[in-house]
Protein backbone atom coordinates (compact mmCIF):
# COMPACT_ATOMS: atom_id res chain seq x y z
CA UNK A 1 0.00 0.00 0.00
CA UNK A 2 3.34 2.62 1.09
CA UNK A 3 4.43 1.70 -2.58
CA UNK A 4 0.68 1.96 -4.18
CA UNK A 5 0.77 5.81 -2.50
CA UNK A 6 4.15 6.49 -3.62
CA UNK A 7 3.77 5.61 -6.72
CA UNK A 8 0.63 7.98 -6.79
CA UNK A 9 2.75 10.60 -5.29
CA UNK A 10 5.53 10.67 -8.18
CA UNK A 11 2.65 10.55 -11.04
CA UNK A 12 0.98 13.38 -9.26
CA UNK A 13 4.16 15.78 -8.66
CA UNK A 14 5.22 14.05 -12.32
CA UNK A 15 2.21 15.92 -13.60
CA UNK A 16 2.20 18.79 -11.95
CA UNK A 17 5.11 19.52 -13.37
CA UNK A 18 3.96 19.02 -17.20
CA UNK A 19 1.33 21.53 -16.68
CA UNK A 20 3.50 24.25 -15.29
CA UNK A 21 5.66 23.58 -18.56
CA UNK A 22 3.04 23.86 -20.89
CA UNK A 23 1.47 27.02 -19.23
CA UNK A 24 4.85 28.64 -19.56
CA UNK A 25 5.17 27.43 -23.19
CA UNK A 26 1.50 28.47 -23.80
CA UNK A 27 2.29 32.20 -22.30
CA UNK A 28 5.73 32.37 -23.98
CA UNK A 29 5.47 35.59 -27.24
CA UNK A 30 7.51 34.64 -29.76
CA UNK A 31 8.06 37.38 -31.95
CA UNK A 32 9.17 37.66 -36.12
CA UNK A 33 11.58 39.98 -36.88
CA UNK A 34 11.06 39.95 -40.19
CA UNK A 35 9.76 42.66 -41.76
CA UNK A 36 10.03 44.88 -44.87
CA UNK A 37 10.51 48.50 -45.03
CA UNK A 38 8.16 50.11 -47.66
CA UNK A 39 9.25 53.86 -47.46
CA UNK A 40 13.07 52.55 -47.76
CA UNK A 41 12.43 49.46 -50.16
CA UNK A 42 14.97 47.67 -47.75
CA UNK A 43 14.42 44.41 -45.55
CA UNK A 44 15.68 43.66 -41.68
CA UNK A 45 16.45 40.30 -41.18
CA UNK A 46 15.13 38.56 -38.07
CA UNK A 47 17.02 37.53 -34.85
CA UNK A 48 18.78 34.60 -36.24
CA UNK A 49 19.59 36.35 -39.43
CA UNK A 50 17.68 35.20 -43.00
CA UNK A 51 17.22 35.29 -46.58
CA UNK A 52 14.29 38.05 -46.33
CA UNK A 53 14.47 39.08 -49.67
CA UNK A 54 14.83 36.20 -51.85
CA UNK A 55 17.99 36.91 -53.29
CA UNK A 56 19.96 33.87 -51.50
CA UNK A 57 22.11 35.58 -48.91
CA UNK A 58 21.53 36.71 -45.20
CA UNK A 59 20.15 40.09 -45.09
CA UNK A 60 21.14 40.84 -41.35
CA UNK A 61 21.98 39.31 -38.16
CA UNK A 62 20.48 40.89 -35.22
CA UNK A 63 16.58 42.13 -36.98
CA UNK A 64 17.54 45.87 -36.60
CA UNK A 65 19.83 46.51 -39.63
CA UNK A 66 17.75 47.77 -42.87
CA UNK A 67 19.31 47.11 -46.23
CA UNK A 68 18.36 50.38 -48.30
CA UNK A 69 17.77 48.94 -51.77
CA UNK A 70 16.31 52.27 -53.30
CA UNK A 71 19.52 53.74 -55.06
CA UNK A 72 19.47 53.93 -58.99
CA UNK A 73 21.82 51.25 -61.02
CA UNK A 74 24.99 53.28 -61.37
CA UNK A 75 25.93 53.54 -65.19
CA UNK A 76 29.93 52.54 -64.53
CA UNK A 77 32.78 52.92 -67.56
CA UNK A 78 36.80 52.75 -67.44
CA UNK A 79 39.30 52.98 -66.93
CA UNK A 80 38.62 51.39 -63.55
CA UNK A 81 41.25 52.38 -60.97
CA UNK A 82 41.65 54.05 -58.13
CA UNK A 83 38.86 56.68 -59.40
CA UNK A 84 35.96 58.30 -58.34
CA UNK A 85 32.73 57.10 -59.83
CA UNK A 86 29.87 58.21 -57.67
CA UNK A 87 29.58 59.76 -54.59
CA UNK A 88 26.65 60.05 -51.95
CA UNK A 89 27.05 63.96 -51.41
CA UNK A 90 27.31 64.94 -55.20
CA UNK A 91 25.18 62.44 -56.64
CA UNK A 92 22.24 61.51 -54.60
CA UNK A 93 18.92 61.64 -56.25
CA UNK A 94 16.88 64.46 -54.70
CA UNK A 95 14.05 61.41 -53.51
CA UNK A 96 16.33 60.04 -51.80
CA UNK A 97 17.18 61.30 -47.87
CA UNK A 98 20.75 61.95 -46.61
CA UNK A 99 19.56 60.88 -43.30
CA UNK A 100 19.33 57.28 -44.40
CA UNK A 101 23.32 57.43 -44.23
CA UNK A 102 23.44 58.37 -40.95
CA UNK A 103 24.29 55.47 -38.43
CA UNK A 104 25.72 55.65 -34.60
CA UNK A 105 27.28 51.86 -34.97
CA UNK A 106 27.05 50.04 -38.26
CA UNK A 107 26.98 50.24 -41.79
CA UNK A 108 27.36 47.61 -44.57
CA UNK A 109 27.13 47.60 -47.69
CA UNK A 110 27.31 45.50 -50.98
CA UNK A 111 26.42 45.55 -54.45
CA UNK A 112 24.65 43.75 -57.30
CA UNK A 113 26.29 43.58 -60.82
CA UNK A 114 24.09 44.11 -64.53
CA UNK A 115 24.84 44.33 -67.83
CA UNK A 116 23.76 47.85 -69.50
CA UNK A 117 23.29 47.99 -73.46
CA UNK A 118 23.08 51.68 -74.48
CA UNK A 119 22.81 54.74 -72.49
CA UNK A 120 25.69 57.14 -71.29
CA UNK A 121 27.91 56.36 -68.54
CA UNK A 122 29.04 58.21 -65.68
CA UNK A 123 31.98 60.43 -66.12
CA UNK A 124 35.02 59.18 -63.84
CA UNK A 125 37.64 60.92 -61.59
CA UNK A 126 39.67 60.33 -65.38
CA UNK A 127 37.31 60.34 -68.16
CA UNK A 128 34.35 62.35 -69.12
CA UNK A 129 31.02 60.99 -69.11
CA UNK A 130 30.70 58.99 -72.85
CA UNK A 131 27.97 56.53 -74.75
CA UNK A 132 28.17 53.20 -74.20
CA UNK A 133 28.45 50.62 -76.48
CA UNK A 134 25.30 48.35 -77.51
CA UNK A 135 27.72 45.13 -78.06
CA UNK A 136 30.16 44.48 -75.53
CA UNK A 137 27.82 44.83 -72.36
CA UNK A 138 28.06 40.96 -72.36
CA UNK A 139 31.31 40.40 -72.04
CA UNK A 140 31.87 40.15 -68.13
CA UNK A 141 30.47 37.96 -65.72
CA UNK A 142 31.93 39.34 -62.51
CA UNK A 143 32.49 42.30 -60.73
CA UNK A 144 34.56 43.42 -57.90
CA UNK A 145 34.26 47.08 -56.42
CA UNK A 146 36.21 49.49 -53.68
CA UNK A 147 33.43 51.31 -51.61
CA UNK A 148 34.57 54.31 -48.91
CA UNK A 149 32.85 55.29 -46.54
CA UNK A 150 33.80 59.22 -44.45
CA UNK A 151 32.67 61.97 -42.67
CA UNK A 152 32.12 65.20 -43.91
CA UNK A 153 34.77 67.23 -44.42
CA UNK A 154 37.56 64.62 -44.48
CA UNK A 155 39.03 63.71 -47.75
CA UNK A 156 39.57 60.07 -47.09
CA UNK A 157 37.90 57.23 -45.18
CA UNK A 158 37.80 53.45 -44.61
CA UNK A 159 37.99 51.62 -47.93
CA UNK A 160 36.40 48.29 -48.40
CA UNK A 161 36.21 45.31 -51.43
CA UNK A 162 33.17 43.95 -52.82
CA UNK A 163 32.58 41.73 -55.51
CA UNK A 164 28.88 40.42 -57.25
CA UNK A 165 28.66 37.99 -60.27
CA UNK A 166 26.12 39.28 -62.49
CA UNK A 167 22.46 39.94 -61.88
CA UNK A 168 23.64 38.23 -58.39
CA UNK A 169 23.71 40.45 -55.17
CA UNK A 170 27.19 39.75 -53.41
CA UNK A 171 28.21 39.54 -49.93
CA UNK A 172 28.50 42.33 -47.77
CA UNK A 173 31.06 43.92 -45.71
CA UNK A 174 31.07 46.09 -43.45
CA UNK A 175 32.81 49.20 -42.34
CA UNK A 176 34.05 50.00 -38.72
CA UNK A 177 32.22 53.20 -38.10
CA UNK A 178 33.86 56.13 -37.40
CA UNK A 179 33.08 57.98 -34.55
CA UNK A 180 32.36 61.74 -33.78
CA UNK A 181 30.24 63.21 -36.52
CA UNK A 182 26.19 64.12 -36.27
CA UNK A 183 26.58 64.52 -39.74
CA UNK A 184 25.12 61.53 -42.89
CA UNK A 185 28.34 60.01 -43.15
CA UNK A 186 29.39 60.40 -47.13
CA UNK A 187 29.45 56.42 -49.14
CA UNK A 188 31.31 56.60 -52.48
CA UNK A 189 32.38 54.48 -55.08
CA UNK A 190 36.14 54.59 -55.86
CA UNK A 191 37.12 51.35 -58.11
CA UNK A 192 35.04 49.40 -60.49
CA UNK A 193 36.93 46.15 -62.07
CA UNK A 194 35.42 43.51 -64.04
CA UNK A 195 36.78 39.77 -65.55
CA UNK A 196 36.17 41.34 -69.35
CA UNK A 197 39.92 41.32 -69.60
CA UNK A 198 40.78 38.12 -68.13
CA UNK A 199 37.91 36.37 -70.73
CA UNK A 200 40.46 38.38 -73.42
CA UNK A 201 43.51 36.93 -72.11
CA UNK A 202 43.03 33.36 -71.52
CA UNK A 203 43.06 33.70 -67.85
CA UNK A 204 47.12 34.53 -67.86
CA UNK A 205 47.49 38.07 -67.37
CA UNK A 206 44.43 39.66 -65.74
CA UNK A 207 42.55 37.54 -63.64
CA UNK A 208 40.57 37.57 -61.78
CA UNK A 209 40.07 41.16 -62.40
CA UNK A 210 40.64 44.64 -64.46
CA UNK A 211 40.15 47.54 -65.78
CA UNK A 212 37.36 48.24 -68.10
CA UNK A 213 38.43 48.47 -71.52
CA UNK A 214 37.87 51.87 -72.38
CA UNK A 215 37.43 52.79 -76.18
CA UNK A 216 38.69 56.23 -76.70
CA UNK A 217 37.08 56.78 -80.29
CA UNK A 218 33.46 55.35 -79.88
CA UNK A 219 31.05 54.21 -77.68
CA UNK A 220 33.03 52.19 -74.57
CA UNK A 221 32.41 49.52 -72.29
CA UNK A 222 30.14 49.79 -69.52
CA UNK A 223 28.76 48.04 -66.69
CA UNK A 224 25.77 48.50 -64.49
CA UNK A 225 26.28 48.62 -60.41
CA UNK A 226 23.60 49.25 -57.75
CA UNK A 227 24.92 49.65 -54.15
CA UNK A 228 22.79 48.53 -51.43
CA UNK A 229 23.98 49.43 -48.27
CA UNK A 230 22.54 48.90 -44.22
CA UNK A 231 22.63 50.94 -40.89
CA UNK A 232 21.28 49.95 -37.38
CA UNK A 233 18.95 52.86 -37.87
CA UNK A 234 19.84 53.62 -34.49
CA UNK A 235 21.38 57.28 -35.03
CA UNK A 236 21.00 58.88 -31.93
CA UNK A 237 22.17 63.08 -31.39
CA UNK A 238 22.21 62.20 -27.17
Amino acid sequence: MKNMTKISFLVLLLSVALSGCAEKTKGKSVVNNYITNPSTGGSTGGSNGGDTDGDGDVDADDGRVTFYTNLPVLTIQGPGTNGMYWSSASNLPAYISPNQFRTDAKFSVRIRASKIVGGTALANSSKPAKACSQFTSNNYSKMQAKIMLRRSGDSLGEVVTVTSDVDSVGAAASFSVPGGTTQPYILEVVEVLTDHRCKQSGGSLYCPYADIPYNSGGPTDCVGLKVEFATDSSYSTN
